[in-house]
C-alpha cells in the first residue's frame, strides 16, 4: 500500500510541484487531508471507537463519495451496536419487547438486526415457557408437600397410635404373663391341696368302713343280748324252781356285761377316730357303757341275793325287762348309726371321686395355663419387635419430612 506521506511521495510530489499550477497544487493538499483524516477515523473505529465521523467535508468526486461512504458505514455500524446491545441488553433482564429498529437498516445489517429481533422472540417465548414451568413446578411442589405432608401426618399420627398401642399391649402382656405365672403358683398350690383331700379321704373312708365293720360287730353282739335277755325272761317263770339256773344266767349276764362295756369301749375309740361323724355314736356308746356297768352291778347283787331270790324275782324280772327294752334301744341305734355311716361312705366315695376329677381338671388347667404364659410370652417378644418397628417409623417419617421439606426449598429457590 502506498502512504501518502512518504519521502518518495513527497519527492514527487515536489519535483511535480514544478509542473503543475497553484490549483492542482491546492488540490493535492486537500486530498492528502482528507485521506489523513480518513485513515484516522478508520483507524480509531477499528480500535472500537464508533463515533469517530469526518465532518465537513469540502470535497467533490470519488473522495467525497469515499468520505461518505465511510460516515454511514460508521452510522449504521454505531446504529447496529446500539440498537443490538439495547435488544440484548433488554432481554437478558427479561425486557423481550425491546426490539432492534430496522428503519434505515441495510443489508448485512438488516438481516443481522432480523436475527436478533427472531433470536429475541424465541427467547422471549423460552423465558415464558420457562416462566410457565416454574409456575407449574412451584405449583407441582405445592401439591407434593401438601401431598406428602399429608401422608407423613397420617403416617406420624399412625405411628404415633402404633406406638401408643403396641405401648398398651406390651403392658398388657407383661401383667398377663405374671397373671398367668401368678396363676400357675396358684393352680399347682391348689393341685397339691387337691391331692392332700383326695388322700385325706380315701383314709377317712377306710375309717369309716372300719367303723361301720365295728357297728355291725356291735349290732351282732346286742342282737344276741337281746336273745339272751329273751331267754333269761323265759327261764325267770322257773326261777324259783332253778335257783342253780338263776346263778347261772346271773354270771352270763355278767360276762355279757363285761364284752357290752369292751365293746362300748372300742365303740368309743372308733368314734373318737370318725370326729364329728362319730360323735353320736360316742355318746350312745357311753351310754352303753354306763348301762354295761349297771348291768354287771345287778347281776353281782343278783348273786348275792340268791338267796332271797324269791323276794326279790320281780325286781329281777323288771330290771331284766329294762336291760332287754335298752339293748333292744341299742340295737335300734347301732341300726341307725350303720346306716349313717353307710351314707357317709357313699358320701364320701362320692367327694372322692369328684376330688379326683377336680385334681384332673386342675392338672389340665395348669397345662392351659403354661400354654397360656408360653403364648404371653411370645406375644411380649413380638410386641417388643413391633415397638421396636413404630419407632423406626416415626424416626423414617421425620427422615422424610426434612428429605421433602430440603428438596422443595431447592426447587422454590430455582
Amino acid at each position: 500500500m502506498l502512504k501518502l506521506d512518504t519521502p518518495e511521495l513527497n519527492s514527487d510530489a515536489g519535483n511535480m510541484a514544478l509542473s503543475v499550477s497553484g490549483d492542482e497544487r491546492a488540490e493535492l493538499e486537500q486530498y492528502r487531508h482528507w485521506i489523513k483524516n480518513l485513515a484516522d477515523v478508520c483507524e480509531s473505529a477499528s480500535q472500537g471507537n464508533l463515533e469517530a465521523r469526518l465532518l465537513h467535508v469540502d470535497v467533490d468526486g470519488d473522495l467525497e463519495r469515499a468520505i461518505r461512504s465511510i460516515n454511514g458505514l460508521l452510522d449504521y455500524t454505531d446504529a447496529f451496536v446500539r440498537e443490538s446491545k439495547a435488544s440484548l441488553t433488554a432481554s437478558a433482564n427479561g425486557k423481550f419487547f425491546r426490539k432492534v429498529l430496522l428503519r434505515g437498516m441495510r443489508g448485512s445489517f438488516k438481516q443481522a438486526s432480523e436475527v436478533i429481533n427472531s433470536a429475541g422472540d424465541k427467547m422471549k417465548h423460552q423465558a415464558e415457557e420457562i416462566e410457565q414451568a416454574g409456575v407449574r413446578r412451584l405449583e407441582m411442589a405445592d401439591a407434593f408437600e401438601k401431598e406428602v405432608q399429608g401422608i407423613s401426618t397420617i403416617v406420624s399420627a399412625a405411628a404415633t397410635q402404633l406406638h401408643a398401642t403396641v405401648q398398651s399391649l406390651k403392658e398388657v402382656t407383661e401383667r398377663a404373663s405374671q397373671e398367668t405365672t401368678d396363676a400357675v403358683e396358684s393352680v399347682n398350690q391348689t393341685s397339691q391341696n387337691v391331692n392332700v383331700v383326695a388322700e385325706s379321704t380315701v383314709q377317712l373312708n377306710h375309717s369309716i368302713q372300719e367303723i361301720d365293720s365295728r357297728v355291725k360287730e356291735s349290732t351282732e353282739v346286742v342282737q344276741q343280748a337281746v336273745n339272751e335277755s329273751e331267754h333269761a325272761k323265759e327261764f325267770m317263770s322257773g326261777l324259783v324252781e332253778a335257783t342253780g339256773g338263776i346263778g347261772s344266767a346271773a354270771k352270763m349276764i355278767a360276762d355279757i356285761a363285761k364284752q357290752t362295756n369292751l365293746l362300748a369301749l372300742n365303740a368309743t375309740i372308733e368314734a373318737a377316730r370318725a370326729g364329728e361323724a362319730g360323735a353320736g355314736f360316742a355318746v350312745v356308746a357311753s351310754e352303753v357303757k354306763v348301762l354295761a356297768q349297771d348291768t354287771a352291778k345287778a347281776t353281782d347283787h343278783i348273786t348275792d341275793q340268791i338267796r332271797h331270790i324269791q323276794g326279790i324275782v320281780d325286781d329281777a324280772v323288771s330290771n331284766i325287762s329294762t336291760v332287754s327294752s335298752t339293748i333292744r334301744k341299742v340295737d335300734e341305734i347301732s341300726d341307725s348309726i350303720s346306716t349313717s355311716i353307710s351314707e357317709q361312705s357313699q358320701v364320701i366315695s362320692t367327694i372322692h371321686q369328684n376330688v379326683e376329677n377336680a385334681a384332673e381338671k386342675t392338672a389340665q388347667t395348669t397345662d392351659s395355663i403354661q400354654n397360656v404364659s408360653a403364648t404371653a410370652d411370645e406375644t411380649s417378644h413380638s410386641t417388643r419387635d413391633l415397638l421396636c418397628a413404630a419407632n423406626d417409623i416415626s424416626q423414617q417419617s421425620e427422615s422424610l419430612n426434612s428429605a421433602v421439606n430440603q428438596f422443595l426449598a431447592t426447587i422454590r429457590s430455582n
